[in-house]
């Protein structure tokens, strides 16, 4: 709880509030909230509340401030570039890496596409392209995984499976507006 509310006093200064704006912030805590049904980590809900803080421009400096090492190793692992395929960055930054780190990098990764998915969903901002893109990543997480799959089954078939329908029906009814 500590961590959560210096987390809130860090993003409300002036030059953080820049990089994180109340969107990625309100992002970043479902996200979190989203890895404590893959796991108990303290480390993993918090490298889920900070994984986009240093793609958004916020200093590795200020986040070794308030997280612990392991935290500050998976946000340096999920960071890329923005013009970087997000599974190529993936794949490039897990290698060598002991499988417990992978895991708990999947966990992250796994919640944060899903909130994406569902908020470009309700937002109608949800495009083929970027469906495709999410369906290879689930899919290359789901493969690297290594543990108890029922896990990943579960929250794959809560979360995302859930709304494919939806997403389907209005992705076929948007292909008949382009037409």
């Amino acid at each position: 709880m500590f961590r959560i509310k210096l987390f809130e006093k860090f993003i409300s200064r002036r030059p953080v509030r820049k990089v994180m704006s109340l969107y990625k912030y309100e992002h970043s805590k479902r996200v979190a909230k989203l890895t404590k049904e893959l796991s108990s980590s303290d480390d993993v809900y918090y490298g889920a509340l900070y994984h986009d803080f240093l793609e958004k421009g916020g200093s590795e400096e200020e986040s070794k401030k308030v997280l612990s090492f392991k935290s500050y190793e998976l946000i340096i692992s999920l960071s890329h570039d923005d013009d970087e395929d997000t599974l190529t960055a993936l794949i490039t930054s897990l290698q060598d890496k002991p499988q417990d780190f992978i895991n708990n990098i999947i966990y992250i990764k796994l919640c944060d596409r899903t909130d994406n998915l569902k908020t470009r969903f309700s937002n109608d901002k949800l495009k083929n392209k970027y469906i495709k893109k999410s369906a290879k990543l689930i899919q290359f997480l789901y493969d690297s995984f290594e543990g108890d799959k029922s896990i990943l089954d579960s929250f794959i078939e809560k979360h995302i499976f859930s709304i494919i329908p939806k997403m389907i029906e209005k992705v076929i009814l948007n292909s008949f507006n382009e037409v």
